[in-house]
Order: structure tokens, then C-alpha cells, then sequence
């Protein structure tokens, strides 16, 4: 039941400091962008959101070699448009100087079909144990959900049970 979504994204390098600036979480814009900035302490800027990024199946994953997750080179102008609409930082990229400020980059995210994540307990068959837990497929929201998917999985591996309600989340969904 597991797909992933080929997310381009970048890193800015401002070439300015900046002290405390919070993450941002734009909506979808004119470009079909719905930016997220998230600043970093070494002073650079993660950035994604691009829009129109593809979905894989199985299929095509296992298929692909790691240098054939590209960037969507059609999404990448339209990114840096709407970042510089919000933001007062000058892009550089193929500076004659060497200042360039900008990397592009790919990732695949993993997702299940339904975009919900996978958590909870396995059922016992005879070659797995009744001990197997699982909690993944939280696609871009993993850095949010990751603390209450870990108290959740803590308490089930502790008390047995959750006072989480993970009924939508049940691993054995896709069965």
C-alpha cells in the first residue's frame, strides 16, 4: 500500500543572518505553490512546496536508480517565483563569483495509498512475531506527527493499549 511522492525542494543560503526566524507555511499561490521555509542553524533556508510533484507506485520505485530522483525542472522557476515574493533574499545560481546561494534537490516521500500513516501492531503469524510494531508512511508530516506517533507506539508497547485513537491508522487497513 506504500507509493511515494517525488518532492523537489531547495536550500537557500540568504548570504545574511537572520536570529530566530520562524518555519513559514504558505498557502497555494498563483504559481500552484504552497511554499513551507524552514529555517536551519546553520543559517540556510529548506524549502518545499513546489507543487505538481508526481506520485510513484511500487512498481516504479523499485525501478529507479538513485540518481534518477530529478528535481521537476518545470516546478523549480515557479518556486523560485513565489520565494521571492515573499521574501526579500536574492537567488544566485551560476554566479561567476562561486556565490552561488541555491541547491536544488529530490526526495521520494514515502506515502500510503490513502495518505494516511501506518501505526500500530502487526498481527502473530507463524514467521513473525506477535511483538512487531509499526508506525511509517506520514509522507511530508512525519517531523509533526513524529511525537505523538512516538508516544503512541511507546504506550503500546508499555500498557498494551493507547488512549490514541488509531482506528484510521491501522496497518491492517489495505488487507
Amino acid at each position: 500500500p506504500m507509493v511515494g511522492i517525488a518532492s523537489s525542494s531547495m536550500i537557500v543560503n540568504p548570504q545574511t543572518k537572520f536570529k530566530d526566524a520562524p518555519a513559514c507555511f504558505c498557502g497555494e499561490d498563483e504559481n500552484d505553490c504552497h511554499l513551507e521555509l524552514y529555517p536551519r542553524p546553520d543559517n540556510t533556508i529548506y524549502v518545499c512546496g513546489f507543487g505538481g510533484s508526481p506520485h510513484l507506485q511500487k512498481s516504479e520505485i523499485l525501478g529507479l536508480n538513485p540518481e534518477e530522483v530529478k528535481p521537476n525542472t518545470e516546478r523549480i522557476p515557479k518556486a523560485l517565483d513565489s520565494f521571492q515574493r515573499i521574501t526579500n533574499i536574492n537567488i544566485k545560481t551560476d554566479a561567476e563569483d562561486g556565490s552561488e546561494n541555491l541547491k536544488i534537490q529530490c526526495c521520494l516521500r514515502p506515502c500510503t495509498n490513502d495518505s494516511l500513516p501506518m501505526i500500530g501492531k502487526l498481527p502473530t503469524s507463524n514467521s513473525v512475531s506477535s511483538n512487531l510494531f509499526i508506525a511509517h508512511g506520514h509522507n511530508c508530516w512525519g517531523i509533526l506527527w513524529g511525537p505523538i506517533t512516538g508516544k503512541a507506539i511507546e504506550q503500546l508497547l508499555v500498557d498494551g493499549k493507547t488512549d490514541i485513537n488509531l482506528n484510521h491508522f491501522n496497518p491492517l487497513r489495505f488487507s
